[in-house]
């Protein structure tokens, strides 16, 4: 990793999940649009499972390897990633066969949806083949793999878009586009055992007791964890799935989507500082570590917070032009959820893991699900399908400050002087007032847009079509304003704006 900052390094890995997450999310809309609401609640329930039961098997082995590929000796390297490798397809292979038996079951709490069972008992090999090439992409940042990265990570995505989108398009149908699907997995597979294989030749071992054992002992306090926050996530959709309709699942599973690219940035950001994170504080070096953190606060909330600002005025818009008109009512969920990217300008549990503090990310995680799920039950039936976001943010906002609280207090610093208040405040009052600013383009008759679009040609006259149109108006008004408001409030620095030009027009410029 000699000679690349951790700038450079967080921007490339942001580069590679962004552009994976925004083809992912172009197979979305593809099927939106060409299955019917039902078809289209069916494909969601299915992946709805898949994420849910690897998310609670796949115990924190891929990122296990972040730290064990760097802390391990040389001649152990390889078998660290074939102990992870192997862990992962065997748990991917019990996780299908627990699929493929209980596939009723799951067709049943789907609110006796029949043709769900089905596509379970297709899909279980899917579980194997992904979950035992899961650990690829934290290998590759392990091993300051970063070009092949930028190119494997959108490569996997374009995969699951051709095996769902091109069945669907052609006339297929779900079931037939299932079957591809696992085909076009271990496919994958198989690609990424052999540039495997390729780079860290075997030498004869590829188990070790000893190792696996500190591998397990490291990786499942952080995997629970992370199955209880992944849990935690699809508690809402698991709740619309019980009580609704496969079709209100697809409208309300839309705006409970993630953008493509806002996760991504501090999930990168955060997984490229862990290893100096953990050395600083092995050191002592509190002072530092504090430093560094907030500064990646800083940069991201001005990704995040302006994502924010911009979708709370711009939901409707946004979703109307990806999905269709027929999806429009997904907005409302959609703004919902947004607001939680007021805390999703850094990651707690990395930085938990960086302290060495692991059951802390367990213990708060459960109690969160415990909560959620009682909160947000209540809630649903007080006040219809707005009551599970409504209390997810309740409980995000508690959870924010109590990690606040807990990391400060193993790192000696008080909440004050913990979080970069001032620079994140500046930040999110200019994000809202670009938007406001930028909502000007709303004002705009959809009649005066639609005869400019049928001068063009008579197909571009479509609500989707006037929907982005306004977009684009809203969004050449909101980025002069935002960076204005950036500039003035003095939120982002001089070195900021430096980069920013280096890695835009300046890098056309001759020297």
């Amino acid at each position: 990793m000699a000679g690349r900052s951790f700038s450079g390094r967080a921007l490339l890995y942001m580069a590679a999940q962004i552009s994976a997450n925004v083809v992912g999310a172009v197979t979305s809309m593809v099927l939106a649009r060409v299955f019917t609401q039902q078809e289209y609640g069916d494909y969601l329930q299915l992946m709805y499972v898949y994420t849910l039961f690897s998310g609670i098997l796949i115990m924190g082995l891929p990122s296990s390897l972040t730290y064990f590929y760097s802390v391990v000796e040389e001649e152990k390297k390889a078998a660290a990633v074939y102990i992870v490798m192997l862990l992962l397809f065997g748990l991917g292979m019990l996780l299908g066969a627990v699929t493929f038996f209980t596939a009723p079951l799951v067709a049943h709490y789907f609110h006796d949806n029949e043709r769900l069972a089905p596509l379970v008992r297709d899909f279980f090999l899917f579980y194997a083949f992904t979950l035992g090439g899961s650990y690829i992409r934290r290998l590759l940042v392990a091993a300051n793999r970063y070009k092949f990265l930028m190119f494997y990570l959108p490569f996997d995505r374009v995969m699951m878009l051709l095996s769902f989108a091109v069945p669907a398009l052609l006339g297929w149908g779900l079931e037939n586009a299932v079957k591809v699907a696992v085909y076009v997995a271990a496919f994958k597979f198989a690609m990424t055992t052999f540039y495997t294989i390729k780079i860290l030749p075997h030498a004869g071992v590829i188990w070790e007791n000893r190792l696996a054992v500190k591998i397990l002992a490291y990786s499942v306090p952080l995997g629970l964890s992370a199955a209880v926050g992944g849990v935690s996530k699809l508690i809402d959709r698991g709740l619309i799935g019980r009580y609704e309709d496969t079709t209100f699942f697809a409208v309300y599973s839309v705006g409970a989507l993630a953008l493509p690219f806002v996760g991504e940035i501090s999930e990168s950001v955060m997984t490229v500082l862990i290893p100096e994170l953990a050395r600083l504080y092995k050191q002592g070096e509190k002072a530092q570590f504090l430093k560094i953190w907030q500064e990646s606060i800083r940069k991201t909330s001005v990704f995040v917070l302006g994502t924010m600002g911009f979708i709370m005025f711009f939901a409707t818009p946004v979703i109307v032009a990806l999905y269709g008109e027929r999806y429009a009512e997904s907005a409302l969920y959609f703004r919902l959820y947004q607001v939680a990217l007021l805390m999703r300008v850094t990651l707690y549990g990395h930085v938990l893991q960086a302290i060495g503090q692991t059951r802390q990310i367990l213990y708060a995680s459960v109690i969160l699900v415990l909560l959620k799920v009682g909160t947000n039950l209540t809630l649903y039936k007080a006040l219809g399908p707005t009551g599970p976001p409504l209390g997810s943010l309740a409980l995000a906002f508690g959870l924010f400050f109590y990690m606040l609280f807990f990391i400060g207090k193993q790192l000696g610093f008080k909440m004050g002087r913990l979080w970069p208040w001032a620079a994140y405040f500046k930040v999110l009052a200019a994000a809202l007032a670009a938007g406001l600013v930028g909502s000007a383009a709303l004002l705009v008759p959809d009649a005066m847009l639609s005869s400019y679009a049928g001068r063009i040609s008579e197909k571009l006259v479509r609500p989707d079509v006037t929907a982005a149109i306004k977009l684009v108006l809203g969004m050449a008004t909101f980025l002069p304003v935002y960076l204005a408001a950036l500039h003035i409030s003095g939120a982002l620095q001089d070195k900021d704006w430096q980069r920013i030009k280096a890695m835009t027009y300046g890098r056309f410029v001759k020297k």
